[in-house]
Formats: structure tokens, sequence, C-alpha cells
């Protein structure tokens, strides 16, 4: 399988890429940069932002995922037009958008992730806090 991944260079992204390769797939690393991905049989370079190079990845790929931030102090706005301009040109190909509500925010500024309807059927335990200098990744289910 082909298996583009968009932002292969970043944290979730390497390890997407990473993983996909050890499973035997051919995998295509997309990034600002780039810069070369370990596992990657393929590095090109592309912003999230370039919708019609996107779109011609996605329709190129078996399968691609988006492991693509706004990163940490960035606005998310732009990512936020990238993702809608991308689901208004409609791919048609398989896409899958990695994401994560522990860095979201409220209005208020509370994280998504400890307000009362955030689901918790796969975190029985509180999150820490971005504050403290434990990680911030999700704690594993017991």
């Amino acid at each position: 399988m082909k298996i583009a991944v968009i932002g292969g260079t970043g944290m979730v992204g390497s390890a997407t890429v990473t993983e996909a390769a050890g499973r035997g797939h051919e995998v295509v690393s997309a990034s600002r940069s780039g810069r070369h991905a370990e596992g990657a049989a393929q590095d090109v370079t592309l912003t999230l932002t370039d919708t019609q190079a996107v779109v011609d990845l996605v329709n190129g790929s078996d399968a691609t995922v988006i492991t693509v931030s706004a990163g940490r102090g960035e606005p998310a706005q732009p990512v936020i037009d990238a993702h809608r301009a991308l689901i208004a040109a409609a791919p048609t190909g398989r896409l899958i958008v990695v994401g994560g509500a522990g860095s979201l925010l409220t209005p208020d500024g509370t994280r998504l992730v400890d307000t009362p309807g955030s689901p918790r059927s796969t975190s029985p335990r509180p999150w820490p806090s971005p504050r403290s200098s434990t990680s911030t990744a999700r704690p594993a289910a017991p």
C-alpha cells in the first residue's frame, strides 16, 4: 500500500512513517522542509496550505495521513483554513487526519479535554497540565 504522511518529519508524523514502513508499506513523507524521514521511500516538500498539491498527493496514494498541527505557540487558524480548503477541494483518495484535543483551548482558556463533555472512555485518569514538568501525553489505560 502506498501511504503518504503529511507532516512526516514531525513528532507524530515521523512515528507514523516508521510504523507504516515497518509494516511493509511504501511511504511518502511530505513536509515543509522535505527533509528525510526515517523509513520513507520518498520525501517531498509540501505545505498543507498548498491545497492542489495536497489533493494531488492524496489522490495519488492509497491512503494519506495528515499529522500537521499549528505548533507550540503558533496560531491554529492557518491549519484550520488549510483543512477547510482541503474539504472544499474534495479529494477522492482515503484521508485520515490525526489530531488531538490535548492542546485545544475553549474561549475561556480551559483545555478542551478538561471540559465536562470530553470523552473519558480511554482516559480514566486526569491529564497532566501542559505547564507541568511531566509529559503531556495521554496516560495509558490501566
